[in-house]
Parts: C-alpha cells; sequence; structure tokens
C-alpha cells in the first residue's frame, strides 16, 4: 500500500522528526515516510500537479464571457477644430475658436463565443490529460524516493552486519594469535605460525577499519535521503532477513501493464495526441461569437447621446486556416502514431523487466538457503579444526584456512539477505505495488 506522502514540514521540524524516530527506533516504513516528508523533489513534484491542475482552470475559462471597457477624454488647445489637424487652414466661417474643444466617450462590450468549432473543449481536455500525467510523474518520483531510500536503508543494515562480521572475526584471530603464542613458549608451535597468526590479526583489523567506514559511508547516505545532518545516529530496526511477499508471474505482469506510471503516461499521451488533433479540427470549423455594445459620447460637432446594439460574428476558416489546420490534424496523427508505437515498446521492455526483477528475486531466494547451509558447515568446520589444533591434530594453516572461509561465508549469507531484498523492492516498484 503506497506510504502516503504528507505536506512536507520546515527543515527544522524534519530534522527533529528524524531525532525523535532515531532515539526510539527506525524502521523501513518509517525511513520512508522521513523521505518523502522532506524531499524537494517531491515538493517539486507536488508543486507540478498543481500547476497542471490550475492549467485546467485556465482552459475552462475560455468558456466564459469577456466583458470590455474603453473610456475617453480629449481637450484640444483651443484652436478652431478643423484648422488644428490641417495646418494653415483658413478658419471655417462661422465657428468659434474652442466650440469644439472637448469629447467624451464611454464604450461597454460584452462578447460571448458560441462556437469555437471544438478548440476550446479540446484545450479543457488536454489539460485535464497533462494534469493526469504531472500525477503519474510525482507517482514516478515517489517510487523513486522509495526505492533509493530502502537501498541505503539495506545497505545501511549490511554495513552493520559487515562491521559485526569483521569484529568477531578480529576476536577470533586475536584468540588464535594468543593460542599460538602461548604454545610457542612451549616450543610446540613455529615462529613462522605466530608470524602467520600476527598477520591474520592485522588483516582483520584492516578488514575492521574497512567495514567501519563502509557503514558510515552508508549511514551518511540514509541520513541524506532522511534530510537530517550526516553524522546523526542511527537506531534501525529493520532487518535484512525480513522477506517481502512479492507476486507470481502472472500477478507481476498485469499489475505492471495495468498501474506500472510508464504505461499509465503513455496511455495519457495518446489520449493527449486525440484531444490535439480535435483542436487542431477547430481550424477548419466556422465560429460564431456574440458581441453586444454599449456606448455614450458627448461632442456636439459629432454625436451626443447613447447607443447599443448586438452583433452576431461568423468566422468561415479560408486559405490559411483551412491549410494550418490540415497540418495541425496531421501532425497530431502523427504524433498519436508515435505514442501507440512508444506504448507497445513500454508494454514489451516491462515484461522482459518483470522476467528479470522475478528471476533475480527467485535467485537471491536461492543464494540464502544456500548460503545458511554453507554457513552451518563453516562454523562447523571451524569449530572442529579448532579443537583439533588444540590437541595438535591439525595445522595452524588449517585453522587459518577455515576461519577465513567461515568469515565470506558470514558476509555472502548477508550479501544474499541484502541482493533479495532489493529485488524484491524492485519488482514491487515495477509492478507499482504500493
Amino acid at each position: 500500500m503506497r506510504i502516503k506522502v504528507l505536506m512536507a514540514a520546515s527543515g527544522a521540524l524534519v530534522m527533529g522528526a528524524v531525532t525523535q524516530l532515531n532515539a526510539q527506533g527506525m524502521s523501513l516504513e518509517q525511513a520512508v515516510e522521513t523521505a518523502l516528508e522532506g524531499s524537494h523533489r517531491m515538493e517539486a513534484a507536488r508543486s507540478g500537479v498543481e500547476m497542471a491542475r490550475r492549467e485546467i482552470g485556465v482552459s475552462r475559462a475560455e468558456f466564459l464571457p469577456e466583458l470590455a471597457t474603453v473610456v475617453s477624454y480629449s481637450q484640444y488647445s483651443g484652436d478652431v477644430f478643423f484648422s488644428r489637424f490641417i495646418p494653415g487652414a483658413p478658419p471655417t466661417s462661422g465657428s468659434d475658436i474652442g466650440e469644439f474643444d472637448q469629447n467624451k466617450a464611454a464604450i461597454l462590450t460584452l462578447s460571448q463565443t458560441l462556437y469555437a468549432g471544438g478548440a476550446y473543449s479540446a484545450r479543457t481536455s488536454a489539460s485535464r490529460v497533462e494534469h493526469q500525467i504531472a500525477e503519474q510523474s510525482a507517482m514516478q518520483q515517489e517510487d523513486e524516493i522509495i526505492l533509493e531510500t530502502t537501498q541505503a536503508y539495506f545497505q545501511a543494515l549490511l554495513a552493520g552486519k559487515a562491521v559485526e562480521v569483521a569484529t568477531t572475526g578480529l576476536r577470533r584471530s586475536e584468540t588464535n594469535l594468543e593460542s599460538v603464542r602461548s604454545l610457542r613458549q612451549e616450543d610446540e608451535a613455529l615462529e613462522v605460525e605466530v608470524l602467520a597468526a600476527e598477520a591474520r590479526v592485522a588483516a582483520d583489523r584492516h578488514r575492521l577499519l574497512e567495514a567501519q567506514n563502509s557503514d558510515r559511508l552508508a549511514r551518511s547516505a540514509l541520513n541524506r535521503l532522511l534530510g537530517s545532518e550526516w553524522t546523526a545516529p542511527l537506531d534501525l530496526t529493520g532487518s535484512l532477513a525480513d522477506a517481502t511477499p512479492v507476486p507470481s508471474s502472472d500477478e507481476a505482469l498485469q499489475q505492471a501493464l495495468a498501474a506500472n506510471p510508464e504505461v499509465v503516461k503513455a496511455r495519457h499521451r495518446i489520449e493527449l495526441s486525440d484531444a490535439m488533433r480535435k483542436g487542431a479540427g477547430a481550424y477548419r470549423k466556422l465560429k460564431l461569437e456574440l458581441e453586444t455594445l454599449f456606448s455614450a459620447t458627448e461632442n456636439d460637432l459629432f454625436f451626443d447621446g447613447t447607443f447599443w446594439g448586438a452583433n452576431l460574428n461568423i468566422s468561415i476558416p479560408f486559405g490559411k486556416d483551412v491549410r494550418r489546420g490540415g497540418a495541425a490534424v496531421a501532425q497530431a496523427e502523427a504524433k498519436k502514431s508515435l505514442e501507440e508505437n512508444t506504448l507497445r515498446d513500454i508494454e514489451s521492455g516491462l515484461r522482459l523487466m518483470v522476467d528479470r526483477a522475478l528471476t533475480r528475486a527467485d535467485e537471491a531466494k536461492q543464494a540464502i538457503g544456500v548460503g545458511e547451509q554453507n554457513l552451518r558447515f563453516h562454523e562447523e568446520r571451524y569449530r572442529v579444526t579448532s579443537t583439533a589444533f588444540e590437541e595438535n591434530l591439525a595445522t595452524f594453516d588449517d585453522l587459518l584456512e577455515d576461519h577465513t572461509a567461515l568469515f565470506e561465508a558470514e558476509l555472502a549469507l548477508y550479501q544474499a539477505q541484502y541482493l533479495a531484498r532489493m529485488a524484491e523492492a524492485e519488482l514491487r516498484r515495477i509492478a507499482a505495488i504500493r
């Protein structure tokens, strides 16, 4: 089930919430929710959705009537009216200077488009589709953040396990070194065996340092996604052994074809092409507009009084509009063909992606079983070899070899668990399982 995206809090509040979660322990679900809350990418995606939603209102406004008004006032310089505009012309007989030196007018126009050939409704349909595409893009962004946070969370768990394994390995090698030194004092071990034990301790200390550095970097990466300080402490309550149920092959494919954001966006783009074609066809259709007019004028020379009337304007396409409409229709049809082929390509690629994700999940699950058996074998083998070495029935080389094999078996199991969890997360993302 999709984790609900809450409104982004301020940076201080988000960091405070992260600190409180860390003190109480943070599950994977809490980490994902926190990452979504403070993500600038999610905030940008939500803004894109809001912009697209507002555009629907803008397109609907085309259906509303339009009111325009013009108010004018003119004051002439005092010359005889006509002489002012015809320099050098003699004054008109019988006209007094300044008689027509003022002009007042007010015009109010109300117009309403009755029929625009379907252009306005096509634009509204296109705006709705673009809003749906923006929503799918936001869902994609959310899925990417969920996957990134999941990966960072499991990487931090894996790095923590690597530190535990390296710490345990160092303790074993230090114990072996003490045993070899004791045996050397009793002349029951060679000097070369002491040197080998010391070399193993040095190597295991280096492994522990590498594991600690990897753990620090993994936690810093997770803290960055959570919006907290990179060095903030993290108490992760999740486990690499916690498997997530995944659907069967047919269920995963059906779910992906129905709800994967890339597929849904491709289908919406086909709808957008249809809306574009409908809008393009409006170029070749006549348009009707009703216009009403009211004016009031005060000018004794020309007209003094009020006037009102109505016009029905009919626009018949000709020449340029016909040519433009034909080209626009052809362009929309070409775009629809492109989007249909793109959809088929996405669906075909999605089948392969689902198959690969299921294969990786199955392989990782099998690898966990192999890793568990392998770890049990090497734990028992190391125990037997340690006992045999104490009784001088095994060489120190045998002990070092089994020590290394046990270390690698422990890491291999945790690595297999990490790969299994990531395969499950990737399959859920592809199949849009939320």
